[in-house]
């Protein structure tokens, strides 16, 4: 589980990203400054927003690719096809490329859908296959829930469950 609710909707400008080095699926311990030089992690969440630790977003090398395939089905093959995205959400002016809500256009960027109606955001059926920040190491990451769901409360958004392997 990845607590990236960033002190939930209304204050998340205002906390920091949580950065995961996928080699063991864990938190790294770094400031948001700290990040824009570090290699040590892979992927940054923030609400609903992920990105990787590449072009725009981090100093490293990495990227995301999509498939369609059921996450047992991505195997080190896949990699070889791949075309992987990188996080480009800054024009040549520097201004920032968003969606319509106003979210940095990353490599993840369109990684759910959203039900308007019951305002919930769902992970699509996609299987990623991420380069990590060192640019040679690729893992096949699902999201498989954007919510925790306690025994007693309503759902909580931004806690993430995913399933990630090395590739």
């Amino acid at each position: 589980m990845i607590d990236a609710t960033a002190g939930g909707f209304a204050a998340a400008k205002d906390n920091p990203w949580v950065y995961v080095r996928l080699s063991d699926a864990v938190q790294v311990a770094v400031t948001d400054p700290e990040a824009d030089g570090s290699l040590e992690w892979d992927l940054a969440l923030k609400r609903d927003v992920i990105r990787t630790n590449g072009g725009d977003s981090g100093p490293g090398s990495a990227g995301a690719a999509r498939t369609t395939n059921a996450f047992a089905g991505v195997t080190s093959a896949d990699v070889t096809g791949a075309t992987f995205a990188v996080d480009d959400f800054l024009d040549a002016q520097c201004e920032a490329l968003t969606d319509p809500t106003g979210k940095p256009l990353t490599a993840m960027a369109d990684w759910y859908d959203y039900d308007s109606g019951a305002m919930t955001l769902s992970p699509k059926p996609l299987t990623f296959i991420v380069r990590a920040a060192d640019g040679q190491t690729h893992y096949k990451l699902e999201i498989v829930d954007y919510y925790l769901t306690p025994e007693a409360g309503p759902k909580l958004s931004a806690n993430y469950t995913i399933r990630v392997a090395a590739l």
